[in-house]
């Protein structure tokens, strides 16, 4: 859907969104978007500096939201440079072939007559059709298949399916009440139903003019019966006021629109609906945005509206492309440095306050350790020197000891670390060096590294 210029697309319960252009802008904004089952996205833009209709273009992304074609929207020459279009803008169901709506002023100045039609442009290709493939007099068209399904501005026609969309042979269908009129057709892949724009010629006094017929019916799609007995209208609480733009999800699960609040998505209606309107949805409908619809009516016909802004349903993959968008986490942060002399690390054992100037004469004599117990039970401990530094000085890795009782938990106590009998010979030998002491209780150890002064 288009949305303050830009193209958006949406998650049908509208918990992911993404926004798929930038460049848009409400005074300049991408002209119409429509997206396929497979997951193609066609949308038109107009970077013409005088905004010749005639130059514009489209964009085709892929279902992971990439950028794979930018293409000519095929036109003809009708020697009129007044031509309006995108009026509707629609892709096939297999994403090969976007149908445009124009119009033209022909015969006498200003404006005698309108022409109507609709070009056609393929996704793959450009100028896949040179000319484009024109259905006179089609308007407001989407698609079932490769069939396009076009209003004359009242009744609802089908192309038959040989050679479609290139084709001008088609079904008339479905033919309005006096004083209504059908503005729009849509049916979803699977068939089965079809939702109608319906006008309203005079509608009674705080009625809307514009609704959405939602009929069943049987057989083919052109030429099978429309039920409407039990068929519904979209109406309030699920609609508020003028209803269009409808569009079903593939599967028919689902159909979305635009009232007078917004952009809506909810579940299929219930049919067969034999009762008075409005529809019994199959899911309450879920606002996705609230910006208005561009439905300003065509000049000189109030029944067309343009209905380029969306909803249109299809196969993009909001989830993969707002995980491709999201940047990547921060690296995580480099590990601590070991602690410095002094500082007790580890958890669990009994806490340790370390002495402020520790030196081999106090070791030697017994350093007094701050310790607090953990439990009931003997608190050991033992302090340590590198391997090879023992080797040099002759002395086993273990050159202190020290051990006291507790009586229980958080019972504050001194413990006197002393060095060995061996070690204390060499006492002075150990000045400058880095002593490791582990005090154990229960299995639990704390640990310091105390640099002997």
């Amino acid at each position: 859907y288009i949305e303050n210029g830009n193209v958006w697309l949406s998650s049908p319960d509208g918990a992911k969104k993404v926004q798929l252009t930038t460049s848009g802008t409400p005074a300049k904004p991408w002209l119409g978007v429509a997206q396929a089952a497979d997951g193609r996205t066609a949308a038109v833009f107009n970077n013409d500096p005088n905004g010749n209709a005639r130059n514009q273009r489209i964009k085709v992304w892929d279902k992971l939201g990439n950028e794979i074609k930018d293409l000519t929207l095929q036109s003809k020459n009708p020697g009129s440079s007044l031509i309006a279009r995108p009026i509707a803008f629609e892709i096939t169901d297999d994403g090969e072939v976007t149908a445009n709506e124009f119009s033209y002023c022909g015969g006498v100045f200003p404006c005698g007559s309108l022409i109507r039609g609709t070009w056609y442009t393929t996704t793959n290709v450009e100028f896949g059709l040179t000319p484009p493939f024109e259905t006179s007099g089609a308007r407001q068209g989407t698609f079932f298949g490769r069939r396009l399904v076009f209003t004359d501005g009242s009744a609802v026609s089908v192309q038959r399916a040989p050679n479609a969309p290139f084709t001008d042979d088609s079904d008339p269908w479905i033919s309005p009440s006096a004083g209504f009129a059908l503005k729009r057709a849509d049916i979803p892949a699977s068939g089965g139903k079809v939702a109608l724009e319906v006008l309203t010629e005079a509608p009674a006094p705080g009625q809307p003019k514009n609704t959405i017929s939602v009929l069943p019916y049987a057989g083919d799609a052109g030429t099978g019966a429309v039920d409407p007995a039990n068929g519904c209208d979209l109406g309030a609480p699920a609609a508020s006021g003028n209803a269009h733009n409808v569009a079903w999800s593939p599967d028919g699960s689902q159909i979305a629109w635009r009232d007078e609040q917004g952009l809506k998505v909810a579940g299929a209606p219930v049919l067969p609906w034999p009762d008075p309107t409005p529809c019994s949805l199959s899911s309450p409908p879920v606002l996705i945005t609230a910006a208005p619809a561009d439905d300003t009516p065509e000049p000189k016909d109030a029944s067309t509206y343009f209905t380029v802004s969306g909803p249109s349903f299809g196969g993009a993959d909001v989830g993969a492309i707002l995980a491709a968008r999201t940047p990547p986490p921060p690296p995580a942060p480099a590990p601590a440095p070991g602690p410095a002399p002094g500082g007790p690390t580890g958890t669990g054992g009994p806490a340790v306050t370390p002495p402020k100037a520790p030196t081999g004469a106090a070791l030697a004599k017994g350093l007094a350790l701050n310790v607090t117990s953990t439990a009931a039970g003997a608190i050991t401990a033992r302090g340590t020197i590198p391997a090879k530094l023992a080797r040099r000085l002759g002395l086993p890795t273990t050159v202190a000891t020290g051990r006291i009782g507790a009586q229980r938990a958080g019972q504050k106590l001194t413990l006197r670390l002393r060095l060995t009998a061996k070690a204390r010979r060499k006492a002075k030998r150990l000045k400058g060096v880095t002593l490791t002491v582990r005090i154990t209780q229960g299995g639990k150890t704390t640990t310091l590294r105390l640099k002997l002064r």
